[in-house]
C-alpha cells in the first residue's frame, strides 16, 4: 500500500491526539461515517478532500496555511515520483 500523504498523515494524528480526540470523534465532526476514513488519512494511504481544508483545521485548531503546506509538500513529492524526478 503507497503512503503517499505520510506528512500529512503523521500531521494530522499528532494533532488529534493533542487535542486528546479519538478517530471516531474526529471523523464524526467532520461528518465521515467512521473513524476508517481517518485511518486512512493518517496512515498517508489516501488523500485528503481539499474542499474540507478549513474544517479540518478549525476542527483540530491548527494554522490552515501550515495544513496545507504540509499536505502540498507530499503532493509535489507524489507528482516528482509519477514523473521520475
Amino acid at each position: 500500500m503507497k503512503k503517499e500523504f505520510k506528512n500529512f498523515g503523521d500531521f494530522c494524528l499528532l494533532a488529534r491526539k493533542q487535542k486528546g480526540m479519538s478517530q471516531k470523534t474526529l471523523a464524526e465532526k467532520l461528518s465521515w461515517g467512521s473513524g476508517q476514513f481517518v485511518s486512512n488519512i493518517e496512515r498517508g494511504i489516501c488523500s485528503y478532500p481539499l474542499n474540507k481544508f478549513k474544517l479540518l483545521a478549525r476542527t483540530l485548531k491548527i494554522d490552515l496555511r501550515q495544513l496545507t503546506d504540509v499536505y502540498a509538500g507530499d503532493e509535489i513529492r507524489r507528482i516528482e515520483k509519477e514523473v521520475g524526478l
